[in-house]
């Protein structure tokens, strides 16, 4: 009787230790993670999922995404799963929080795509933010996860045709320099 009792015992803590263990690792980034535009383009990115089991179930997100409120603006936002949005939207120059719940979809997933306008020349990174422990959250299979966070970065770089009209008149103001100096 002891005997079964000690191991029932064992199983059980076994039990809870395999069920206090946190999801696999998830790593939630953005596709492409850099990309060059010019500016005055719109550049869309993808916020993905992955790295879960393919039985992993994604309940609930919560996050911050930043970049540089100078060199890009969000145009657009387009969720790709089914849920409550819960997101707080831009919340301060260059920082946009997104956050749905409610959700049984597949772990693995593009759970979002934005969509930015460039303002000017510049390297802009991006980021995913779980920084307030309160409210930022990621729940796969109703636990909290700890994922792997993979950075990106949008750059945007003056036009060709604007750098030509640079170069030609730059061109001809040292043409016309040329011409005054001579006459004189």
């Amino acid at each position: 009787m002891l005997r079964k009792i000690k191991s029932l015992s064992l199983a059980f803590a076994a039990l809870l230790f395999v069920a206090a263990l946190p999801a696999q690792a998830i790593t939630i980034g953005f596709d492409p993670s850099d990309q060059i535009v010019g500016v005055g383009d719109q550049v869309s990115v993808d916020v993905v999922l992955s790295g879960a089991a393919p039985t992993d179930v994604l309940n609930a997100y919560n996050f911050d995404i930043t970049f540089d409120d100078a060199l890009l603006a969000i145009n657009t936002v387009a969720f790709h799963v089914l849920g409550i949005d819960t997101g707080g939207g831009l919340i301060a120059p260059g920082t946009l929080n997104v956050g749905f719940s409610g959700l049984f979809a597949p772990a693995n997933i593009n759970l979002l795509t934005l969509t930015f306008d460039t303002l000017s020349a510049g390297i802009s990174p991006l980021d995913i933010n779980f920084d307030d422990p309160f409210s930022n959250i990621l729940i796969v299979n109703f636990q909290l996860a700890d994922p792997t966070i993979q950075k990106g970065s949008v750059t945007a770089v003056p036009e060709p045709a604007a750098m030509l009209l640079l170069s030609i008149g730059l061109l001809g103001a040292m043409t016309s320099r040329r011409k005054m100096a001579t006459q004189v």
